[in-house]
């Protein structure tokens, strides 16, 4: 099972609505997907209300550190990927998700607040993998971009984050009303009504362009890839504990 934490430490950054379009999406190709809703807001769990189908994703909720490595286990049996939506707070079960994380994704807005929020994120990251002495793979993810953005000033923001050897995934999430009508109606890209969702098409091939550059980013390494830093702790029957190995 691999596992994609997603997080920022400002609210409004787009990383539900990223958890959600990569886990429904995921699922929709015939993987076996399932969520972790960690924020307080619990807008995931409110979304699985909604949504009643088997086809879609389970959502695990009121998620604590004592319980997490227990239920990653149990997942891990029957489920291919697992999708964290972390809450914004810089706290012990954000840091040993990180560590027990494939790959952390952190959606960035063109605003310094979001900036902020993304370095907190990233700093945690980096400390979770100091005290692992390990590698916790990280991207930012660039969210909420308007349709008619110019491809210049896009192009402009990727190139300033890798020239501060920040990974940028090549796909950003662009604004859509659709993402926004899954949440109010349930379900997925794939079965929302046309009438609901404004440009489906678009926000369908955006999700799927995004989804590949998550894969690409997981897969890549092929078998030599290292696994989460804390992985082999949490799937061991005998243990130390993860919460102290988090922020020892």
């Amino acid at each position: 099972m691999r596992v994609v934490g997603i997080a920022n430490m400002k609210g409004g950054s787009g990383k539900t609505t990223a958890s959600l379009l990569l886990a429904t999406e995921l699922a929709g190709r015939g993987e076996t997907v399932a969520l972790l809703d960690c924020d307080p807001q619990g807008h995931l769990t409110q979304w699985r209300l909604l949504e009643r189908s088997a086809d879609q994703p389970p959502v695990f909720g009121n998620i604590t550190t004592a319980g997490l490595p227990n239920l990653l286990r149990r997942l891990s049996e029957n489920t291919g990927v697992t999708v964290i939506d972390l809450s914004g707070a810089s706290d012990v079960l954000a840091a040993m998700c990180f560590g027990l994380s494939d790959l952390v994704l952190v959606p960035l807005q063109g605003s310094a607040m979001d900036a902020r929020g993304a370095s907190r994120a990233l700093e945690l990251v980096r400390y979770v993998a100091q005290n692992a002495q390990a590698p916790v793979r990280q991207a930012i993810l660039l969210s909420r971009v308007s349709p008619i953005a110019a491809t210049r000033s896009l192009r402009h923001a990727i190139e300033t984050l890798r020239a501060a050897r920040v990974q940028v995934l090549d796909t950003p999430l662009v604004e859509r009303g659709a993402y926004r009508a899954v949440f109010d109606h349930g379900g997925a890209l794939a079965t929302l009504p046309a009438a609901l969702g404004g440009n489906i098409a678009n926000a369908r091939c955006n999700a799927a362009q995004f989804a590949d550059d998550v894969l690409a980013m997981l897969d890549a390494g092929g078998e030599g890839r290292k696994p989460a830093p804390f992985s082999s702790l949490c799937f061991r029957q005998s243990r130390p504990d993860l919460a102290d190995a988090a922020l020892r």
